[in-house]
Order: C-alpha cells, then sequence, then structure tokens
C-alpha cells in the first residue's frame, strides 16, 4: 500500500475534516478494510461495560439528492454493469437482474424506489450490495459522498410533506440530517423485497 493510501491507525480518524479526501484515495480493497476496522472498533466498543457505541455513517449522492445510510448495514459495494436483464412488467424502480459471485440480484435505483418512479441508472457507478438472510438486492445511487457522524440533536424529522411522499416506506426513513434522508437499509430492504416477492420478481 502506497504512502498515500495508508489508512489510519485509528478509527477515530474516520471523522476528520479529511475523510472525505481520505476515502476517494482508497483502493476498493484497502476501502474494505477499513470498514471492517471502523466494524470492529465498533463491536469492541459494545462489548465495553458503560461503552457508547457511534454508528458510522455513510452519504450518498442519487438524482434526487442525498441519502444517508449506516455502512455497517452494508454488505459489499460494487459498481453498476453495463447491461441488465429487464423483466416484464418489473416495478418502475426496478433498473433489472444482474450477476453478483455468480448469483442473480434484483438492482433497485433507490432515490426512483423512495420516489415511487423511473429508474435511471447509469453505467459503473456505485451499487450498494444489501443482504439480508436469503435476499440480497443491490441499490443503485450515483456517487458515494463523506463518512460522517450523525448528532442526535441535529437529526429532523420529516416534514408532513416529505411523510407524505414516502408513506410506502416511511418505517425506514428516520429522519433527515441537513437535507439529507436518512434511510434504514435493513428495513428498506424488507420493504424492497416484500414488493418484488408479491410479484414474484424474486
Amino acid at each position: 500500500m502506497s504512502q498515500r493510501n495508508r489508512l489510519p491507525a485509528s478509527p477515530v480518524a474516520l471523522f476528520h475534516r479529511t475523510q472525505a479526501h481520505h476515502l476517494e484515495q482508497l483502493t476498493d480493497q484497502e476501502f474494505w478494510h477499513y470498514a471492517e476496522e471502523i466494524a470492529a472498533s465498533k463491536a469492541n466498543r459494545k462489548a465495553m461495560p458503560g461503552a457508547s457505541p457511534t454508528a458510522v455513517h455513510l452519504e450518498c449522492e442519487t438524482v434526487r439528492g442525498r441519502i444517508i445510510v449506516e455502512l455497517a448495514s452494508l454488505y459489499e459495494i460494487g459498481t453498476t454493469p453495463a447491461h441488465f436483464t429487464h423483466l416484464p412488467a418489473s416495478p418502475s424502480w426496478m433498473a433489472g437482474i444482474t450477476a453478483w459471485h455468480g448469483e442473480p440480484i434484483a438492482v433497485v435505483d433507490l432515490a426512483a424506489f423512495l420516489a415511487q418512479c423511473q429508474a435511471d441508472v447509469q453505467e459503473n457507478r456505485p451499487l450498494l450490495i444489501a443482504k439480508k438472510q436469503d435476499i440480497t438486492i443491490g441499490l443503485y445511487i450515483t456517487m458515494i459522498g463523506n463518512s460522517l457522524e450523525l448528532p442526535p440533536t441535529q437529526i429532523q424529522p420529516l416534514s408532513e410533506k416529505s411523510t407524505s411522499k414516502l408513506r410506502h416506506c416511511a418505517a425506514a426513513v428516520h429522519g433527515q440530517y441537513q437535507g439529507a434522508l436518512i434511510v434504514d437499509i435493513p428495513v428498506i430492504l424488507t420493504v424492497i423485497a416484500d414488493q418484488l416477492q408479491v410479484n414474484n420478481f424474486i
């Protein structure tokens, strides 16, 4: 590993102001090694009496605004392929089916699902792999942004208008931070899977 890409000695550095620049310099392998260190640190804090674990979150850009997810809730981050297998009568927010480690998975435009509109997926963009029991789904976003800590006092409830627009997945959105929706990945995965299973797409 080069000096430029050397990982911080402590997970505390994840919250440094230069973290966005640091993440940009990491290769995929280095990024996930870093994420594993953070997850291990989080587990250690939970095991310590009186510890107050802090979740690491990831800011994601979409065509419809920013979304924040908990890093530990992601199984992997991949990239969107050049082509998808499109299924007849699939939901508008579903881009199609692709192969992930030899396994067919549904690819969903996360912003389109939240807005219940047409998916707009481009090649070689980040794909958040979410896995729960025997269900794996790829969530499309346009760009990965900063990692951050969410100060509880700065998390705002959704407006009445936003709550109405997100009523199909209200349980999966925990509020907003500086204008970005805070999305619970395990819950959104369950909601998406339920809708796809109803129509026999997974």
